[in-house]
């Protein structure tokens, strides 16, 4: 018997509903896994053919076969998690992915993997089979299969992955009514416009009645009274005008204190449920008195961590070692305070070792709750073994980094150097308050894509870098030193406001650190940061730089021609290929070829990344055109142009000693 167009009518209708629901779940998802959701596209394909009758149910059970270990490959796990041996373990992740999808916005990358991998395998199996069952009659199977679909879209909804619900429910309500009118233009065309004029209806009558916001109207932002200690990333939203918020009278000078911030939630610092209380046994006494002026913040302003507060009142405990009086403060109001303070010398720091074990755990992790058994401690460790799903991701940049600055050091002092190094030095990152409107990620975007940003980028940053190594590091947030006005007297004012880092020394304490370049209008006194300690005058420092020039200009020349005369004693000169494989962060391999080498080079700069294709070129052409003729010259300059001078004569002085 011939089709009639009305069953062709139907069999489309329940097409485009299977399709509406499918892309609906798949946008729910949207945000916390993006275009990876993609890779569901197909299944979504076959099933609406299915549901037409243009395909036979067979390719339609065969993928949902084949989409059981597709699933967990297309998450960008390994083929590893699909060998017999490793069943149990894979089946415990995939638990333990969909027991974090409520929070996995914090979750780490490899959490994220696995919560992938389960939405993807449970939506593509529940897609599958109700294309199957919506091609046959019968009420039963048309609800199986409707609340299948209904599977990603419901629980996208359950777990709050959107604002709100709306645009969910239109999805579902139209996905009814091509269902229930089988493909029917009338019924299809009264139901839409009864919708439409009851959510009209509803929006005269219920919507609030907001006014428009006229062109050119510009927003003026407020005098800075109040410090907002979270971590934002984003544009300032007050006015700063170096006005004094505080007069504070002790006999040392100090960063002010007012929260810490222990955990991280893969997004931004924030304060930890419950304060570490580690033992400080090198911290001192320091007693502070502290003036109010302008500031209207409730919470205490200390030196340290603290021990007592005077004449001000009742105080509440806030989370993030804080404390906080009851109502805001008024101008001339006065209390007194007294903290564990830590000052100790450089050559002391510098012989505390690298913490060792997971004894400091909770401060050496990100993301909120404790991390899986099977991630190595620390993370940096990723990097000599990169999981498949962080390749090519700013998380693993980050571990690669992380690792880079961390591999080989003893001395928790020297990691927090090299990290200090490498955001202050070589003019690699721009100090700037003139932000943009923070992603998803913002120290991400902060390290690897826009470089610029002011001190709760760099404090942000640099804590995020050092607990990947090892390190027990915190965010503190509070006010600078301020500028001296008398005795043992310091106005601290507006600008001042500004987040450090505290990294803790087992037997010493926590220490305060300031990765924030001096281009920041605070006013910090010189010492605080023993990797900063104070410097001569202008004049003195100008002629110190003009010396230091001169003795890298020196050294450099020396090195060359040291270079030269070894080459001239050994045979052939150096190759441009064999000098860019000593500059590797990484060390090459027998198979490593000069292609493979550019992407590992870019980590110290384009233009010496760019180098490893002239050398690959330069194998192939004729001898006019082939390997430059002066190889150390042409590194130099590269190096120079991506690094800058300094770093350039360590890398030179490294590429030298390996030869």
């Amino acid at each position: 018997m011939a089709r009639t167009p009305a069953s062709r009518e139907s069999r489309l209708g329940d097409a485009a509903a299977l399709i509406l629901l499918s892309v609906g779940g798949a946008a729910a998802w949207w945000q916390p896994f993006g275009s990876r959701l993609l890779w569901a596209a197909p299944v979504i394909v076959v099933a609406a053919l299915t549901t037409a009758r243009a395909l036979r149910p067979r390719p339609a059970v065969l993928l949902a076969i084949v989409w059981v270990p597709g699933s967990l490959l297309a998450a960008g796990l390994g083929a590893g998690v699909l060998v017999p041996a490793a069943w149990d373990t894979t089946v415990s992740a995939l638990r333990v992915g969909l027991e974090a999808l409520p929070t996995i916005d914090t979750g780490t990358p490899v959490i994220q993997a696995w919560a992938l991998a389960a939405v993807l395998l449970i939506a593509g199996t529940a897609i599958g089979l109700a294309g199957v069952l919506w091609r046959g009659d019968g009420w039963e199977r048309s609800l199986v299969g409707f609340a299948l679909l209904l599977v990603p879209l419901g629980t996208a909804i359950a777990m709050q992955q959107s604002p709100d619900a709306s645009w969910q429910g239109a999805i579902v309500l139209v996905a009814v009514v091509l269902r229930v009118a089988r493909g029917r233009l009338v019924p299809i065309v009264a139901t839409a416009s009864m919708v439409g004029i009851v959510a009209l209806f509803g929006a005269q009558v219920a919507a609030p009645r907001a006014g428009w916001q006229p062109f050119g109207h510009h927003q003026q932002l407020a005098q800075f009274h109040e410090l907002d200690t979270s971590q934002t990333y984003g544009p300032l939203d007050d006015r700063r005008t170096g006005a004094v918020m505080l007069d504070i009278t002790s006999r040392r000078p100090a960063l002010w204190r007012m929260q810490v911030l222990e955990a991280f939630d893969n997004r931004r610092w924030l304060p930890a449920r419950e304060d570490s209380h580690l033992p400080e046994p090198a911290a001192r006494k320091q007693t502070a008195k502290v003036e109010v002026r302008g500031l209207r913040n409730r919470l205490i302003v200390s030196p340290g961590r603290l021990v007592r507060v005077a004449q001000a009142g009742a105080l509440e405990v806030i989370p993030g070692e804080g404390r906080a009086v009851l109502e805001p403060p008024s101008e001339g109001d006065t209390y007194w305070v007294k903290a564990d303070t830590v000052h100790v010398g450089e050559k002391r720091l510098a012989r505390v070792p690298v913490p060792a074990g997971r004894r400091y755990e909770a401060l050496t992790q990100i993301g909120l709750g404790p991390p899986p058994r099977y991630v190595p401690y620390p993370l940096a460790e990723l990097a000599s073994d990169m999981p498949q799903p962080l390749r090519g991701t700013d998380w693993g940049r980050l571990f690669r980094l992380s690792y880079r600055l961390s591999h080989g050091v003893t001395s928790e002092l020297a990691v927090v150097r090299r990290v200090e190094d490498y955001l202050l030095q070589d003019g690699r990152y721009r100090y700037t308050t003139n932000v943009g409107t923070p992603g998803i990620e913002p120290l991400m975007e902060f390290l690897f894509h826009t470089h610029a940003g002011y001190c709760q980028h760099f404090a942000g940053a640099a804590a995020l870098i050092l607990r990947v190594s090892g390190i027990p590091t915190r965010v503190v947030v509070g006010f600078a030193t301020g500028e001296p006005i008398g005795h043992d007297t310091y106005a601290v004012r507006d600008e001042d406001a500004h987040a450090w880092i505290e990294v803790y020394f087992p037997s010493i304490g926590w220490v305060p650190f300031n990765p924030t370049p001096h281009a920041a209008a605070a006013d910090i006194s010189p010492g605080l940061d023993v990797l900063q300690p104070a410097t001569a005058s202008a004049a003195g420092a100008g002629g110190g730089i003009v010396a230091l020039a001169g003795g890298a200009a020196i050294l450099l020349a020396a090195i060359l021609l040291v270079t030269h005369l070894a080459q001239r004693r050994r045979g052939p000169r150096i190759q441009l290929a064999d000098l860019l494989v000593r500059l590797a962060p990484e060390p090459s391999g027998p198979r490593t070829t000069l292609r493979s080498l550019h992407p590992t080079l870019t980590e110290i700069g384009p233009a010496t990344a760019d180098l490893a294709l002239v050398a690959e070129q330069a194998r192939f052409a004729p001898a006019a055109d082939g390997e430059p003729s002066h190889p150390n010259l042409t590194v130099w300059r590269a190096l120079i142009a991506d690094v800058g001078l300094w770093r350039s004569v360590g890398l030179m002085l490294r590429a030298a000693a390996g030869r």
